[in-house]
């Protein structure tokens, strides 16, 4: 009789154990092929339009000379599973952002804005642009980078000529535009996310440095 439960026993666990064993390895292999998925298009690369392409396409829609930019740079990157290049550069006080589709060259994202602190020098005086307000965009209007500052300094309760390693990239996640921002003051690491549209603080964070 004992034998006969246990049996039984030993058959429900079994009953239990292969679905799960079935769910841990089915998910496992789906995280592994989309790391390789991201690596293999980041690979291919004879399926992309060239770098110098695509400085075509941006400086003919920015209506600017290749003579007259400055700090160009373009790289590859994975967004949202598909890939892009992300295009930048200078051109007099203007500062310019591109994302254009690596694979069919259109322009998914361009804006250009005023540079904060950009010095013009003349032969009589020099001339500083000290506020640095957005020109122009093809998506939703946006807070500047230094109005995203002077919420996260505002947060933090730290004045700007006291911190170090500042940092502020815009980026897209979640289908919203957002500021992320680091820095150092004293002996802690701040981070924050600010949403690019209304300024709001999604995440903030404060870490004692290593």
């Amino acid at each position: 009789m004992n034998k006969k439960i246990v049996n039984i026993i030993i058959g429900i666990l079994i009953v239990i154990a292969l679905p799960v064993a079935y769910l841990i390895g089915y998910n496992s292999f789906k995280v592994a092929n989309s790391v390789d998925n991201n690596s293999n298009k980041l690979q291919h690369k004879n399926n992309y339009i060239n770098k110098d392409k695509v400085k075509e396409i941006v400086l003919d829609h920015s209506k600017v000379s290749e003579e007259s930019i400055r700090d160009y740079s373009a790289e590859l990157e994975v967004e949202h599973n598909k890939v892009i290049y992300e295009v930048s550069f200078d051109v007099t006080n203007l500062e310019y952002e591109y994302e254009v589709d690596a694979v069919t060259g259109e322009i998914l994202l361009n804006y250009k804005e005023v540079v904060k602190d950009y010095v013009v020098t003349t032969t009589k005086k020099v001339t500083t642009t000290k506020k640095k307000t957005t020109v122009k965009k093809t998506t939703d209007n946006k807070i500047s980078k230094s109005k995203a500052k002077s919420i996260a300094l505002k947060h933090a309760n730290v004045k700007e000529s006291n911190i170090r390693e500042y940092e502020i990239e815009l980026d897209y996640e979640g289908k919203k535009y957002i500021y992320e921002i680091d820095f150092e003051f004293g002996k802690y690491d701040y981070s924050y996310d600010i949403d690019a549209i209304t300024g709001k603080i999604i995440n903030s964070k404060k870490e004692l440095e290593d």
